[in-house]
């Protein structure tokens, strides 16, 4: 959801967390990953991000760092990475950092 944002603002000690989707009609022990890469499930998913603006490789990459019961918590580098635009609301340069707090909340 924080990706569909026109303009997406992080707080200084934020956490945005990232992680694979679930399909409670895969079957058991199958993740999107074992899908075809053209498959229908995915082409939902691509679509959406090119709607919003998002390059389809941040789509894989989430699929990847972190399984549907995980969490993945990005770091300014990744967001540079796969050009998603975030302004911080820090008053000084602060960069994202993983806080262990984020795994508590």
């Amino acid at each position: 959801l924080f990706l569909a944002g026109v303009n997406r603002k992080i707080e200084d000690g934020a956490c945005v967390g990232i992680h694979s989707w679930n399909d409670h009609e895969l079957p058991q022990g199958m993740t999107p990953l074992d899908l075809p890469s053209d498959h229908e499930e995915h082409q939902i998913y691509l679509e959406y991000y090119e709607f919003i603006g998002i390059d389809p490789d941040f789509y894989w990459y989430t699929l990847e760092i972190a399984d549907a019961q995980s969490m993945h918590w990005m770091q300014r580098d990744e967001f540079d990475d796969f050009r998603i635009d975030v302004t911080s609301l820090a008053t000084d340069d602060v960069t994202l950092t993983r806080l262990p707090a984020c795994d508590q909340r």
